[in-house]
């Protein structure tokens, strides 16, 4: 087999690692090598921006069914991929979030809209896991729940969930209502009590983990 490949554009013999992959060609590589390609792609930049834009547009739904299959068939390795991903770089998203959270915030609910059948019917068909989780959820709290607790301190309970939605109303910022000593931890579980809440910002609080270091 071949070690070399002649490109198509420069007219340079070079290593068959300078080509990228391609199904359509007999050899499995691209006639042009990775230089020519990203040569051609930085002087026609918005014009190949266009012509992939309208692309999509137009196989649209291929692109859809394509992705939800894909993510189907590796729920778990993805998961596992955006957790590892998270702790590896959370000074990087922390930063990132800072500088983009209000193009952030109006990329997904254009991202949403966009894609909403999709989500819908995602949903629809996994609506039996998210009810499972829901459920399991709720039961946690409510073991967690001691039965000593008093009226006034389950009342502190709801004016912590009261804050967080009036404090996510004036910036648009989400908040979650977090245990501290998580409920269901590594190695320790939490109460639902007052004294073991606390309000953090969604990002803070998907950044954590269900460890809990000073036990």
């Amino acid at each position: 087999m071949a070690k070399e490949k002649k490109c198509t554009k420069c007219g340079e013999v070079k290593g068959l690692e300078c080509f990228s992959k391609s199904k359509s060609a007999p050899d499995g590589l691209q006639y042009k090598c990775k230089g020519c390609v990203r040569k051609h792609y930085q002087e026609n930049k918005e014009r190949e921006k266009e012509r992939h834009r309208k692309y999509y547009q137009e196989n649209k739904e291929y692109y859809k069914d394509r992705k939800r299959k894909y993510n189907q068939e590796n729920k778990e390795y993805i998961k596992e991929y955006n957790r590892k991903h998270r702790q590896e770089n959370k000074e990087h998203y922390k930063e990132y979030y800072q500088k983009n959270k209000g193009h952030r915030k109006e990329y997904n609910r254009e991202y949403y809209q966009e894609n909403q059948e999709y989500y819908e019917e995602y949903y629809q068909e996994n609506k039996d896991s998210y009810r499972a989780n829901n459920a399991k959820r709720r039961a946690r709290k409510r073991s967690a729940t001691p039965e000593w607790l008093t009226e006034e301190q389950d009342l502190k309970i709801s004016l912590y969930y009261k804050i967080a939605k009036a404090l996510e109303m004036m910036d648009g910022v989400k908040r979650h209502v977090d245990h501290i000593v998580p409920l269901k931890g590594k190695g320790v579980r939490g109460l639902h009590v007052p004294w073991n809440l606390q309000i953090l910002t969604a990002e803070q609080n998907l950044n954590k983990s269900n460890s809990y270091s000073d036990w």
